[in-house]
C-alpha cells in the first residue's frame, strides 16, 4: 500500500496529482475491503461445517453455553473491540513492513539466482524446473513473509502484553467472524433473534472497519514520509482524502461506474 501510495505523491503541485492520490487511496482502501469480505464469505461456512462435524463426532457443541455467551460479548460493539481492533490494524501494517523487508532482501541478494543455478537443485530436479521454483519464490516471498509475520504477531503479542500485566487481545475480522459463527451455533437458531448477537454482528462491521483503517492510515503515513512531502502537503492530502470520504463514500467500497465507452464501428463487429 505505502509504495502505491508513494508512486502517487511525486509533483504534488501539479494539477490532478491530488486527485489522482486520492482515487489511488479508495482503490487501495476497495481492495482491501474486497479481501476482507472474501475471508468472510469464506470463513462463516467453513466455521460452521467444522462445528457440524464437531457436534456430529462429539455429540455436543464446540464451546459450552456459557462460553459461546462470552464470546457473544467479547465481540459486542458496546464493548472495548473497537481498541483491540485498531491495536490488530497496527499488527496488520507491522506485517505489512515484514513483508516488504523479506521481498527486499530476497532481490537485493539476488536469492532467484542462488536457487535457479544451485547445482544440487539443478542436477536434481532439472534447470527448467529450478528456474520455476525460483520464480515462484520471488513471486510469493512476500505474501509468505507478511502471512507468518501476521501469525507470530497476532498470536504472540497479546502474551507478551499479558506478562507485562496489559491485558490486551487481537480482534482480526476474520478469526472474530469464524467465533462468532461457532457460538451461534453452539446457542441454537434462536440466538438469531436476541441482540447480544446482532451486537456482536455490528461490532464485527467496526473490527473490520478499524482493521482496515489503522492499517491504511499507517501506510499513508509511511508514504509520506518516504516521499518527504511538506506539512502543508499532507495537509491538503488529508483534507482532500476526508473530503471524498464525505461526498462520496461508496468510492471506498464499490468501484465508480466506468465512463461510457466509444461505439464501435459497424465494420468491426
Amino acid at each position: 500500500t505505502a509504495p502505491a501510495l508513494a508512486a502517487k505523491m511525486r509533483d504534488l503541485e501539479r494539477p490532478g496529482r491530488i486527485d489522482a492520490l486520492v482515487g489511488e487511496a479508495a482503490a487501495l482502501v476497495r481492495s482491501q475491503f474486497a479481501s476482507v469480505f472474501g475471508n468472510l464469505v469464506a470463513v462463516a461456512p467453513c466455521a460452521l461445517g467444522v462445528a457440524v462435524l464437531w457436534w456430529l463426532a462429539a455429540g455436543q457443541a464446540p464451546l459450552s453455553e456459557e462460553k459461546a455467551r462470552y464470546v457473544l460479548a467479547s465481540q459486542s460493539i458496546l464493548g472495548p473491540s473497537f481498541l483491540f481492533a485498531a491495536y490488530t490494524g497496527v499488527l496488520l501494517w507491522l506485517s505489512g513492513l515484514f513483508a516488504g523487508w523479506a521481498d527486499n532482501a530476497f532481490t537485493l541478494r539476488r536469492l532467484d539466482e542462488a536457487i535457479a543455478t544451485n547445482r544440487r537443485l539443478v542436477r536434481r530436479i532439472g534447470p527448467e524446473r529450478a528456474r520455476a521454483r525460483a520464480d515462484w519464490w520471488k513471486a510469493n516471498i512476500a505474501g509468505l513473509a507478511g502471512n507468518v509475520g501476521l501469525g507470530v504477531l497476532l498470536g504472540l503479542t497479546p502474551d507478551l502484553f499479558l506478562f507485562a500485566g496489559v491485558p490486551m487481545e487481537v480482534r482480526h475480522v476474520t478469526l472474530s467472524t469464524g467465533q462468532v459463527a461457532v457460538a451461534a451455533f453452539t446457542l441454537g437458531p434462536g440466538i438469531l433473534a436476541t441482540a447480544p448477537f446482532w451486537l456482536a454482528v455490528a461490532g464485527l462491521v467496526l473490527i473490520g472497519a478499524l482493521n482496515v483503517g489503522v492499517s491504511f492510515g499507517l501506510a499513508l503515513h509511511l508514504a509520506m514520509r518516504a516521499v518527504d512531502i511538506s506539512p502543508a502537503d499532507r495537509a491538503h492530502v488529508y483534507h482532500a482524502i476526508r473530503r471524498r470520504l464525505f461526498s462520496r463514500p461508496l468510492e471506498f467500497i464499490w468501484p465508480p461506474r466506468d465512463e461510457p465507452r466509444p461505439a464501435i464501428p459497424e465494420q468491426a463487429r
